[in-house]
C-alpha cells in the first residue's frame, strides 16, 4: 500500500508539472471532476453545449475508454508488483523502495518530453505505438506462462524490473496526448477552442476515466492473482492492448474515410475571427 500510494503521489505531481497551464487549475480527483463538469455545463446551457455533450462525441468515448484501460493496467500492476517481487525473489523492503522510486523517477523524467511531441502535432500515433510496445513488455515482465517454452519456468528479477520500468515510460505517452486530442475533438464539435469551460469539461471527463481505472485496476488484478498468480495478471494486462489498439485504429480509419476532422483548421479560425471583426465594424458604422 505504501509503494502504491507513493507512486500515486509521483503520478499526480508529474501530471501537474507536465500538463499545459489550463489543465493545472483543473487537475482534480473524481468528485471534484463531477462538480467541475457540472459547473461548466451550466455555463454553456445557452449554447446547448455542456460537458455531458463530450460523451456524445465518438472520439471522446474512445479516449475515455483508452484512459480507463491505461489506468486499470497501471493500478493492477503496482498493486501486485510488490508482493510478487517479495515472495518470488525474496526482495527486501528497502530494495522494493528503491525499485518503486526508480519507476516513479522514470515517469517523472519522461512526462516532460511528451508535450514536445504533442506540440509538433503527434497525438494519436504515439498513443498507438506505446500500446503496441506495451503488450510484449507485460508478457515478458512475469514472464507470462504462455512463454514457458522460452523460459522453462525461470523468473528473473532484472527482467521484471526493467520491463515494468519501460512500461512506465510509455504510460505518460498513453495518457498526456489524450487531453489535447479531446480538446481538439471538442472544438471541432462546437465547443469553444480556448475556453476554461472546454478545458474543465475535457479534464473532468478524462479524470473521471482515471478514477474509474483506479477503481477497477486493483480489484481486477487482485482477482486474477488470487485465482492463479501475478504472471497471469500481467498476461491479461498485455491482452488489453489488443482491444485498445483495435478501437483507436478503427476510429481513426473511419474518420479518414468519412473525411471528418480530428482537430480545428487554423485557417478557418482566422476567417471566423476576421468575420466577427468585420461584423462589429459594420454594426458600429450603422449606429453612427
Amino acid at each position: 500500500m505504501y509503494y502504491t500510494s507513493a507512486f500515486g503521489f509521483w503520478e499526480a505531481l508529474c501530471s501537474y508539472l507536465t500538463l499545459p497551464k489550463p489543465y493545472k487549475s483543473m487537475k482534480s480527483c473524481f468528485p471534484f471532476s463531477v462538480i467541475l463538469t457540472s459547473a461548466c455545463s451550466k455555463k454553456q446551457e445557452v449554447n446547448k453545449q455542456s460537458s455531458i455533450n463530450l460523451l456524445n462525441i465518438p472520439g471522446v468515448i474512445v479516449l475515455f475508454f483508452q484512459v480507463t484501460i491505461y489506468k486499470t493496467i497501471v493500478e493492477a500492476t503496482y498493486s501486485g508488483a510488490s508482493n510478487y517481487l517479495s515472495f518470488t525473489f525474496q526482495t527486501s523492503p528497502s530494495t522494493l523502495g528503491i525499485v518503486y522510486s526508480v519507476w516513479s523517477a522514470g515517469y517523472l523524467l519522461v512526462c516532460p518530453l511528451v508535450p514536445l511531441l504533442v506540440n509538433k502535432g503527434f497525438i494519436y500515433s504515439p498513443i498507438l505505438i506505446a500500446w503496441v510496445i506495451a503488450a510484449p513488455l507485460y508478457m515478458l515482465a512475469g514472464p507470462s506462462p504462455l512463454l514457458e517454452f522460452l523460459f522453462n519456468g525461470q523468473k528473473y528479477f532484472l527482467l521484471t524490473v526493467i520491463t515494468i520500468t519501460i512500461s512506465i515510460f510509455l504510460a505518460g505517452i498513453q495518457l498526456i496526448p489524450s487531453f489535447q486530442a479531446a480538446i481538439n475533438l471538442a472544438a471541432v464539435n462546437g465547443h469553444e477552442k480556448d475556453s476554461m469551460q472546454t478545458y474543465g469539461a475535457v479534464t473532468g471527463t478524462l479524470n473521471s476515466a482515471i478514477a474509474l481505472g483506479s477503481l477497477i485496476g486493483p480489484v481486477f488484478g487482485g482477482a486474477i492473482t488470487q485465482v492463479s498468480d501475478f504472471t497471469w495478471t500481467l498476461t491479461s494486462l498485455a491482452g488489453f492492448s489488443l482491444p485498445v489498439v483495435t478501437v483507436i485504429s478503427v476510429y481513426l480509419l473511419s474518420m479518414k474515410l468519412l473525411k471528418l476532422p480530428l482537430k480545428p483548421i487554423v485557417g478557418e479560425d482566422v476567417k471566423i475571427e476576421n468575420g466577427e471583426k468585420e461584423k462589429l465594424l459594420s454594426e458600429s458604422t450603422d449606429e453612427e
